[in-house]
């Protein structure tokens, strides 16, 4: 087990150095590379080390995450990929499909935008603690979407996912016939005199077949956000016929979400709330101050029913990531969980990432 886990991690040192190695190697030709595009690199090595329970002890699990791009007036590409190490599965190594990511966006006009596997989010739609979105802000899909932007603020997005449904096998419903993930909305951004960021935004979604869910198959959303004074943002919206596990809320016929975030110098803070106005919700705040290279948060979380609010999951977790330099920084903390209104456990994340 320990050579298999050192495995890992030596490999992604390797291949971190060799990115290192590209980056000095390159450096003479920056100014030619920024007049044509700029690439970017990303890897994260995350393991939660050991998770401790009143009965026993194991291994939590690690991963290394890979992600890269590159950027241009007329393309972006962007891909990622994540290998995996769980002692769940016997001691298991291997390549996460659920976080395999690849687009391509292709801008011929300011005004136009043509790409595969590209999220478009809603504002609105933003969940500042859980840094996610809920599922119908996200326009875009794994297959095929088209932007426009006719007048300045507004943005349009039609989507027809041909990926997904194959690769999830629901692509045919009950009746047998060949179906697609297929959605449009968009999104317009009110911005005061002078200002470069919107002071309010309005958005709303509309989808066919999110997950495959061919008896009920029509989603829709509609979300708005707001910066009312300098560091304030909020955001909120409602979505119909809301996707299974859609931030710890099971399928809804109704969900709202609420979201707020604050940042005042060194100081930062968050809350969200989400909810299927009935039985679910999940709710999380965090507290955060950032101390020459060093960022120390608080974070807690749960998920429960209002019947039964102290008999849910949650989670409390101060943390601290350490900037190393620009490309690399350490982050370490201690999370601790609790469910059934009592102690249930307590892993320790550690965290080490590259990028460029």
């Amino acid at each position: 087990m320990k050579k298999i886990l050192s495995l890992l991690v030596a490999l992604a040192m390797v291949c971190t150095f060799a990115f290192a190695q590209e980056v000095e190697a390159t450096e003479e030709t920056a100014v030619e590379a920024s007049n044509t595009g700029s690439a970017w690199f990303k890897n994260k090595v995350h393991t939660d080390t050991v998770i401790i329970s009143a009965d026993d002890a194991s291994f939590a699990g690690m991963y290394n995450d890979m992600q890269a791009g590159y950027n241009s007036d007329i393309l972006d590409i962007y891909a990622r990929g994540r290998i995996i190490l769980n002692e769940t599965y016997a001691n298991y190594i291997g390549y996460q499909a659920s976080k395999t990511r690849f687009g391509i966006k292709y801008k011929p006009l300011a005004e136009l935008e043509l790409g595969i596997g590209q999220a478009y989010y809603i504002p609105g739609s933003y969940m500042a603690v859980e840094d996610d979105n809920v599922e119908i802000g996200n326009i875009g899909t794994a297959g095929f979407n088209l932007a426009a932007k006719p007048i300045k603020g507004l943005t349009l997005v039609a989507s027809f996912d041909f990926v997904s449904g194959v690769y999830n096998n629901y692509i045919y419903d009950a009746a047998g016939n060949y179906i697609f993930n297929t959605g449009f909305g968009g999104w317009y951004e009110f911005v005061k005199d002078g200002e470069e960021d919107p002071f309010f935004t309005v958005g709303a979604a509309f989808e066919y077949n999110r997950n495959g869910d061919v008896s009920n198959p029509y989603h829709a959303g509609i979300y708005v956000s707001c910066a009312p004074v300098a560091g304030l943002s909020l955001y909120a919206g409602y979505t119909y016929n809301t996707p299974s596990n859609d931030l710890y809320i099971t399928s809804a016929d109704h969900a709202i979400n609420f979201s707020a975030s604050y940042e005042a110098g060194d100081f930062y803070c968050g809350a969200d709330y989400n909810t299927d106005m009935g039985e679910n919700l999940y709710t999380g705040v965090t507290f955060g101050y950032v101390v020459e290279d060093f960022d120390i948060n608080l974070y807690a979380a749960g998920a429960t029913t209002y019947a039964e609010f102290v008999e849910g999951e949650f989670c409390v977790t101060p943390s601290c990531t350490w900037s190393i330099n620009d490309n690399h920084s350490f982050g370490f903390g201690l999370d601790i969980n609790f469910a059934g209104g009592a102690w249930d456990s307590i892993d320790i994340p550690l965290e080490w990432v590259f990028k460029f």
